[in-house]
């Protein structure tokens, strides 16, 4: 996604973040699996809007 669009950069750093909070034992599995729930759900709505607008 981020070679096709730099504007989903974004994303690409949300994700970083999630898994260098986990490496740094700021977050339980629990915790992170729940985020990359919820990260998911935004990606599908992303590629959803952008399928819209084709």
């Amino acid at each position: 996604m981020v070679r096709l669009n730099k504007n989903r950069m974004d994303f690409l750093e949300k994700f970083r973040k999630l898994i260098r909070e986990y490496s740094e034992g700021s977050k339980n599995v629990e915790e992170l699996f729940a985020e990359l729930i919820d990260f998911v759900h935004s990606l599908n709505k992303e590629e959803q809007r952008a399928v819209e607008r084709v």
